[in-house]
């Protein structure tokens, strides 16, 4: 039987999308997409970034479910977008090896295109 949990990651990436000028809801700054590659162990699957809104500042978890154990792992990558609100320099990326926050790279639009597909390319 598998349990849903933290995962391990080595890389995470982040970019923030700058939204058009028209039709901007109040209080959004954009869209932040962030990628997350690694090696989850064997027969691990639906990996998500989960946005843990009880801390501080935008916190995302990799989570997934593993089952049963086997050796090795499998790589994996994932992106997902979330609403950019308030200071936007830095993401927390929490996975079960390790916590590290990194920058955010502002992308102005007419690069947005390029910038989702390479984040959510395989």
């Amino acid at each position: 039987m598998g349990f849903y949990g933290s995962e391990p990651f080595e890389t995470a990436t982040a970019v923030l999308i700058a939204p058009p000028q028209v039709d901007i809801p109040v209080g959004v700054h954009g869209t932040i997409v962030v990628t997350v590659k690694g090696c989850a162990p064997k027969f691990t699957g639906g990996i998500q970034l989960v946005q843990n809104t009880a801390k501080a500042g935008l916190t995302i978890d990799v989570m997934g479910w593993t089952g049963p154990l086997g050796q090795g792992c499998g790589e994996y990558k994932v992106s997902h977008s979330f609403p950019a609100t308030g200071n936007n320099n830095t993401v927390t990326i929490v996975g079960s090896n390790k916590t590290e926050t990194i920058h955010v790279k502002h992308v102005p639009q007419e690069q947005a295109d390029t910038a989702v597909k390479t984040a959510f390319a395989a």
